[in-house]
């Protein structure tokens, strides 16, 4: 037997266990089949039962009792209880944290510790091979063109996949909305400058994305932040209070798999964040970085989908689905278009030309779709057993979304816990997180952090989270 059909063997067996438990044939505290009683009723061998039941304890679907056999779990997901949603303070001052964030992206670099820390996926889940070809092929039959200015805004073939992608998630983009951008993070600050100005008021999620924070303090805008629920995301009724008001002049949002909660609004909550753009003449930015990464099979629609007038701004970039080197991203900024090109043109001038031709090609004829297939399982099964192991060793009352996508844990630890400290500890054992202090405006995320289940599972990263649940312990003792 070849070490490929064997894998495909308890993979297999695993998945069959699982769809029964879910489909409820086997109960939560129900004894499993033996063994052996398993190898003769699937006509498999019994160490491919035993691989295949690891799986399932990896997935914390089972768990093994001495001397009595394996029994089926509650789903972790469903004995932890979900981090409650704080009614931020009405105060708008972005407050620094230049030099967290500055560590924070440090830890990352150096590789020496267990990179929990920053929204990073880890090179060994990304086509890495795949894409140094197209980019050397690039290169090597295009030297000319590959070498030159690709002014804005862009590639028109990238334009044209990409469009192709986004008509996937309900929106009608053509190849001539979109514009090439150098990452999500230039789409999102030059789109944001198109639309607001030193002293005025941005609309955000709290919790929200540090690097958002940091570009407000910058830029000199102040920031609204409104509840967001972890499963939902942010509180449109709250959202339509401020709109009414007429006190802030764009809103942010991460709508699907949002920096740092996970949360995903719901189809309708998307179309009706478009029509309070539209009756409030209020821009959007949709920050759809993580949008890809759904683990059910059908990616969530865009905000952008439901927008008639031009009012919602879409961004993206490969970043978290194939490399973050490449540095590619893109805005399609409805009525502000010419606007953010200008914008475009005087910050950066243009984007990458071989990455943008490579990942044109790639996107063609390079089995994208596969390999996203490929990366939604691995950061599903990833953060099942993440949540797993944090509701092991974590101290009673901890707290943990259940995301649906994406990459990000948002834990909510007992009243009385520093996570900032918590990180300085953990750096102490290698290991990197993100304190909870970097994502909001005061001290109310303080006790709260945020993990990065984007890595290769091992008994490291188990053993790591366990470390973080014993440091946590010692300090509610303290």
């Amino acid at each position: 037997m070849t070490t490929s059909t064997h894998r495909t063997r308890y993979e297999a067996l695993a998945q069959y266990v699982r769809d029964r438990i879910e489909q409820g044939a086997f109960q939560p505290g129900e004894r499993l089949p033996s063994v052996r009683q398993m190898a003769e009723l699937r006509q498999v061998s019994v160490t491919t039962v035993l691989e295949g039941y690891r799986r399932l304890e990896d997935w914390g679907l089972i768990a093994a009792r001495p001397q009595s056999g394996y029994y089926v779990q509650s789903p972790p997901t469903a004995q932890c209880e979900v981090p409650r949603v704080m009614e931020p303070h009405p105060r708008t001052k972005v407050v620094g944290r230049s030099a967290l964030i500055r560590d924070l992206l440090q830890e990352a670099q150096t590789g020496a510790q267990v990179p929990l820390g920053a929204a990073v996926l880890h090179p060994e889940l990304l086509p890495q091979r795949m894409l140094a070809r197209m980019q050397s092929k690039v290169l090597r039959e295009k030297p000319a063109v590959a070498l030159s200015y690709s002014f804005p805004p862009g590639h028109k073939g990238l334009r044209h996949q990409i469009a192709r992608r986004l008509a996937m998630a309900g929106c009608a983009a053509s190849a001539d909305d979109i514009i090439i951008t150098s990452g999500c993070t230039e789409a999102l600050c030059i789109s944001l400058g198109a639309v607001v100005r030193r002293g005025e008021t941005v609309a955000i999620e709290s919790p929200a994305y540090y690097a958002l924070l940091e570009w407000l303090e910058v830029n000199g805008v102040h920031a609204h932040p409104v509840q967001t629920h972890p499963d939902t995301g942010m509180d449109l009724d709250a959202l339509e209070e401020v709109l009414k008001s007429g006190s802030v002049q764009a809103v942010f949002v991460v709508p699907s798999f949002s920096n740092p909660l996970g949360s995903c609004m719901p189809p309708e909550a998307k179309e009706r964040l478009a029509q309070l753009a539209a009756r409030y003449e209020t821009p959007v930015i949709e920050d759809d970085i993580y949008g890809e990464l759904a683990f059910a099979r059908e990616r969530p629609p865009l905000v952008k989908g439901y927008d008639d007038g031009g009012w919602v701004m879409n961004c993206g970039s490969f970043s978290k689905v194939l490399s973050s080197g490449l540095r590619i991203g893109w805005a399609v900024p409805g009525r502000w278009y010419q606007e953010v090109l200008r914008r475009k043109r005087v910050t950066t001038m243009a984007s990458d030309t071989a990455a943008q031709w490579a990942l044109a090609e790639y996107l063609e004829h390079g089995g994208y779709d596969r390999h996203l297939r490929r990366l939604r399982r691995t950061l599903h099964d990833n953060t099942q057993r993440f949540i797993k192991h944090v509701f092991d060793a974590f101290p009673e009352g901890t707290r943990v979304t259940r995301p649906s996508g994406g990459f990000l844990l948002w834990i909510e630890l007992p009243a009385g816990h520093n996570t900032t400290r918590l990180k300085e500890a953990a750096l102490r054992h290698g290991i990197s997180i993100g304190p909870g202090a970097l994502f909001g405006l005061d001290g109310r995320y303080d006790h709260c952090l945020r993990l990065n289940t984007g890595v290769p599972w091992s008994e490291r990263m188990a053993a790591a989270v366990h470390t973080l649940g014993a440091l946590a312990k010692e300090q509610g003792e303290g």
